[in-house]
């Protein structure tokens, strides 16, 4: 049970990964990254402005659907959310 657990969670890291890196690949090569290169700003504050604002969204709605994921798998008892699994869900009522 606990070596399915974390072949889920490191799945669910991967998933974030993978979304991460190919939303900052694609924002590295925009036009205004170069342009604010250009005009001299930090890396930190090209990162804030238009990395973390591109991330942002997409970031969001995967953590929302991994939530609703972990709440139907019918797990036990998350003990740091305090949700539980209630009854399981059947066809039978």
């Amino acid at each position: 049970m606990v070596a399915a657990r974390g072949r889920i969670d490191r799945g669910f890291a991967l998933s974030f990964f993978r979304l991460v890196r190919s939303i900052v690949l694609g924002v590295r090569n925009e036009l205004c990254v170069d342009a604010a290169k250009v005009v001299g700003l930090s890396d930190l504050r090209i990162v804030g402005r238009h990395v973390l604002r591109a991330v942002r969204a997409p970031v969001i709605i995967q953590s929302a659907f991994v939530l609703v994921c972990v709440r139907l798998s019918g797990s036990t008892r998350d003990t740091r959310t305090g949700w539980s699994a209630g009854r399981a869900i059947s066809w039978r009522g």
